[in-house]
């Protein structure tokens, strides 16, 4: 059945192009058509859109398209219909391009075969170069020797490639090449200058897009050499409960409008809202800051000006000290008053240890020590917190309380004192003497003779005692020295002694032993007694005197028995002896 309807359709076409019946055709479907794109440089694929809408007051039957490659049937079409088809990737031929594609539309009416032609243009792509350029400052004003950085931007909008394409600005030192920009793409150039004085950018732009020449110029900036000073002073009032109020003056010094400057503390914490601030204007900000320990306020202004995006001015002032609000209760000095001695038997000057103490939060101010009857007797400046011992001297000069007392003050202004409790000193009364009678003048004057005479004999007593113990030195010195030689000589004595009385009962005692062994071999000689030596033989040396001669300590001991391979040995000599007790 389909192969039949082709056939049929193609006798129709036939017959339609042989009837004359072009413009009624024409008037019964109206067609309409886009191409998308509407040029091509060269053979490629287009998408084609097709309307349709049918005219006549009858129903058309059997619409159907008969193009390059395509044959489709779009069906019937009732009166006043209209459709829309999209017919994608229709491919054009080289031949084609810059005229058109014919699409040719048969139906039937009323039973009579119809058609009509209708021609898609296909443009031909020509060259179309264009492009888009801007420049931007970092800033428009600046210090000398500030750095501005310009940066130019440069688009390809046209359908070919740029080539060649140079700015020239006059604040450049000389022309920047770019090179190529390809069609779609945007490059970007950045510039710096130091700024010296007042310039003006007007940059021109020019480049070649396929043999056309192109040229932009970009409106004129002008670059200001500008004195941009700002100063910013803190000042710190009274605590109160409510914090302590802070007065910030922000003045503008320069030559330049600052469009928003911003406070911030030494932690970041902005102080108030950004404001702008004209030339030679002072704006006064007042704040109220919490404060529970002492701190450093330190303020940063942030300030930016021009219509660039360059750095801002940064200024910061001064520290200023924050102190915390304190009640009376707060405000606590203790006072402990030591002396280093409290009874004296005559008026004198006694030293005072004074322990200061400052319990309070805060450092205090213009602290003033004073005693009941010396008045102010210390001074200092600050007191700041914990502890601190100071001595001060007072003269007392009769047995009484000595109270010590302080007045200080805080940052504020306001004043407190503090009492040591009373300390006790006692000066002995001085015993009654009798004065004589008679002149002043004489008294004195013999008061001072006698004085002198005492004195005088002072020293002579002094002297004396001086050659009397001199003198006792030397005696003992040589007593030392005689004691010594005596028990010398006295214990060498005692070694010759000694060493007879051992000689005399080795004889014996081998005396003895030959006896012993006379008997116990049978010999027939009569064996010899041992006999016991008498007293008066083992006394060697001694006087003939009963009565002991006096004897040191060391005489008197036990003498010490020599070891037995030194018995035959010869008595030492004097020389040895003292060797062998000293060495």
């Amino acid at each position: 059945m389909r192969k039949f309807t082709r056939f049929t359709l193609l006798l129709l076409l036939v017959i339609a192009v042989a009837l004359p019946l072009a413009a009624h055709a024409e008037g019964s479907l109206e067609v309409t058509s886009t191409v998308t794109p509407e040029a091509l440089e060269k053979a490629g694929k287009v998408n084609i859109n097709v309307s349709l809408t049918n005219t006549a007051d009858y129903m058309l039957e059997d619409v159907t398209l008969i193009a390059r490659g395509i044959e489709e049937t779009l069906g019937n079409f009732e009166p006043g219909i209209k459709k829309v088809y999209n017919i994608t990737n229709f491919k054009v031929q080289e031949e084609e391009i810059g005229n058109s594609v014919a699409f040719t539309f048969i139906w039937l009416e009323s039973g009579s075969p119809q058609s009509f032609v209708h021609n898609v243009p296909i443009a031909k792509k020509t060259a179309a170069p264009a492009m888009k350029a801007e420049r931007t400052l970092s800033s428009n004003s600046g210090a000398a020797g500030d750095i501005i950085t310009i940066t130019y931007a440069i688009q390809n909008t046209g359908d070919v490639g740029l080539s060649n394409v140079t700015i020239t600005d006059p604040v450049l030192a000389s022309p920047i090449s770019v090179g190529t920009v390809a069609e779609g793409e945007v490059k970007r150039v950045s510039e710096e200058i130091t700024l010296a004085e007042n310039v003006t950018s007007s940059p021109v732009i020019t480049a070649d897009g396929a043999g056309t020449p192109l040229s932009i110029t970009i409106d004129p900036a002008n670059i200001t050499l500008t004195n941009a000073n700002l100063t910013v002073e803190v000042t710190a009032g009274i605590p109160a409960a409510t914090g302590t109020p802070v007065n910030i003056v922000v003045t503008n010094n320069g030559n330049v409008d600052f469009k928003s400057v911003a406070l911030i503390d030494e932690s970041g914490t902005a102080l108030t809202t950004a404001f702008a601030l004209a030339q030679s204007d002072t704006k006064t900000i007042t704040v109220d800051i919490p404060v529970e320990v002492v701190r450093a306020l330190t303020v940063t202004a942030t300030a930016t000006y021009g219509e660039g995006s360059g750095t801002p001015l940064i200024v910061t002032a001064q520290p200023v000290e924050l102190l915390p609000y304190l009640s009376p209760e707060d405000v606590v000095i203790t006072l402990i008053a030591k002396p280093i001695k409290s009874e004296f038997d005559e008026p004198t000057e006694v030293t005072f240890a004074i322990r200061i103490d400052n319990e309070s939060p805060v450092p205090l101010y213009e602290f003033e020590l004073s005693e009941a009857q010396d008045g102010r007797v210390l001074a200092l400046a600050t007191v700041d917190q914990g502890a601190q011992t100071v001595n001060v001297k007072i003269v007392v000069s009769e047995s009484r309380d000595v109270v010590f007392s302080a007045v200080f003050k805080d940052e504020g202004g306001n004043a407190y004192s503090a009492s040591a409790t009373p300390v006790a000193i006692t000066i002995a009364a001085p015993a009654a003497s009798e004065e004589p009678v008679g002149d002043n003048g004489g008294a004195s004057w013999l008061r001072w003779v006698l004085l002198i005479i005492i004195i005088l004999l002072l020293a002579a007593a002094a002297s004396l005692v001086y050659v009397l113990t001199q003198s006792r030195r030397r005696k003992e010195q040589e007593r030392e020295a005689d004691e010594l030689d005596r028990m010398l000589a006295s214990r060498q004595q005692n070694h010759r002694r000694e060493t007879a009385k051992s000689t005399k009962i080795r004889d014996r005692d081998k005396d003895v032993a030959d006896a012993l062994i006379d008997q116990i071999t049978g010999r027939t000689e009569k064996p010899r007694v041992p006999v016991r030596p008498r007293a008066e033989d083992l006394k060697v040396g001694e006087p003939p005197s009963r009565k002991p001669p006096h004897r040191t300590p060391e005489e008197n001991m036990p003498p010490k028995k020599a070891p037995q391979d030194e018995r035959a040995k010869p008595p030492l000599d004097d020389e040895n002896l003292f060797d062998d007790e000293f060495n």
